[in-house]
């Protein structure tokens, strides 16, 4: 195995090149992490690989051995670092395999990139805005303004199916590496649009996978992304979670094998048109469904436990007068109570809301 570490001198890229132990002719495969870690997240994964393809992994600008520059670090910078990286190290038959946001960056590569195929892993293309600025109000106040640690102790175990004290000392020292506001920043930036058409016009084939435990791009969200691209395929890896390539690096690699030896082939126009008729119908319905079922959710929520306590002593048949008895409470008081709840489930009297009560499965249905 022939092993160079460098420090790319104009833009400061730290990057590792190991040689395949099989064919140093062999294609190359260039790992990007994700935000907020490093090259050493693929370590698990390398040595199933090297032996059927050169590996270049290397870091982000701002993260890990990589330094930050004068100017902005935007999708485009980091893109033309991938890019002069490339050239650099004189590569020519070479496939990426990106993760996370770090996909952001392979794909705006890509345009300008003689690339044989794409790997995506929890990239997060056409996630909503407003879940973006959910997340990172809550990440937000998980951190602090000098480091990312306390936001990484919480993250491992949810990006990890199962944690390792390996895994967590890589992780952690990852994040403390980055700055928050760089962080920040990157998260923030609103780049679906041009990557949304950018995969639609690549002719190199794509493979989409994602961990079946994976809370934060659960599979069933990320396959959808298979409706924009022309020649992709869909690998769910069983146990794990985001970080599939540290909770199931050989089963990986196998999967990256099969993909690159056999790719798909581009879509036939009429059954094409058939999947786009079918998932708009589909969508259209699970889409009532689902925004119906997290209303009723919000129902639940919003019920006190003394108003569902109220609400499962009318569902015997107690008067106000009893319930105020058995609670200790006044009859005006219990009265609130069932105020309270017509206004929550919307209705006009305790028949309609016993009945709002029973469909919600919150009491029982007598």
């Amino acid at each position: 195995m022939s092993l160079m570490t460098h420090k790319f001198d104009l833009q400061s890229i730290y990057y590792k090149w190991i040689e395949s132990t099989n064919d140093a002719s062999a294609d190359t495969l260039i790992f990007i992490h994700g935000l907020g870690h490093d090259h050493r997240t693929w370590n698990y994964i390398i040595p199933y690989l090297n032996e059927s393809f050169n590996i270049l992994t290397y870091d982000l600008r701002g993260h890990g051995k990589s330094s930050e520059t004068d100017g902005a670090i935007t999708f485009d910078s980091l893109a033309q670092d991938l890019r002069l990286l490339i050239k650099e190290l004189d590569i020519s038959n070479f496939h990426i395999f990106a993760q996370g946001l770090g996909g952001y960056v392979g794909i705006q590569a890509a345009s300008q990139l003689n690339l044989k195929s794409l790997i995506l892993v929890g990239v997060p293309i056409n996630f909503p805005n407003s879940l973006v600025n959910q997340i990172i109000k809550r990440e937000k106040s998980q951190s602090d303004e000098i480091s990312l640690l306390s936001l990484a102790e919480k993250m491992i175990n949810i990006i990890c199916y199962k944690t390792t004290e390996e895994k967590k000392e890589i992780l952690l020292d990852a994040y403390k590496k980055v700055k928050p506001e760089l962080y920040y920043k990157l998260f923030n930036l609103d780049n679906s649009d041009s990557i949304k058409e950018s995969l639609a016009q690549v002719d190199f084939p794509i493979l989409l996978m994602s961990g079946a435990e994976d809370s934060i791009y659960p599979p069933e969200v990320f396959s959808f992304n298979l409706n924009f691209i022309k020649q992709a395929r869909y690998y769910i890896v069983p146990d794990a979670s985001y970080m599939i390539q540290l909770d199931q690096p050989e089963l990986v690699s196998e999967m990256v094998k099969r993909f690159i030896k056999n790719p798909p082939k581009q879509q036939k126009s009429l059954s094409s048109n058939y999947r786009k008729e079918l998932l708009i119908e589909w969508h259209t319905s699970i889409g009532d469904f689902l925004h119906d079922d997290l209303i009723n959710q919000e129902l639940i929520e919003a019920i006190t436990p003394r108003e569902l306590k109220v609400l499962e002593l009318l569902n015997i048949g107690l008067t106000n007068k009893q319930i105020a008895d058995k609670l200790c409470l006044t009859e005006g008081t219990v009265k609130g109570y069932n105020h309270n709840i017509y206004s929550k489930f919307q209705v006009n009297n305790r028949t309609q809301a016993l009945q709002k009560a029973r469909k919600l499965k919150i009491i029982r249905d007598y």
